[in-house]
């Protein structure tokens, strides 16, 4: 019937943590925010279009979640 299950793409590896560089510690792990604008967060992608790519980043409030 020629019924066959596609290949999955490997993704690609974004990240090397195996480096000799400085790794800095998470300063905010134990920070309970009690008002908006104390404390937020970023990230950064990006994004394929048909002319190529796009790179979108985010600043969130972690109090508020958005």
């Amino acid at each position: 019937m020629g019924i066959q299950c596609r290949k999955r793409c490997k993704s690609a590896v974004t990240n090397n943590s195996k480096h000799s560089l400085k790794v800095y510690p998470n300063l905010a792990k134990d920070l309970v925010t009690e008002r908006k604008d104390k404390l937020c967060y970023a990230g950064i992608t990006y994004i394929r279009i048909l002319t190529g790519f796009v790179y979108f980043a985010a600043l969130i409030d972690a109090f508020l979640k958005k």
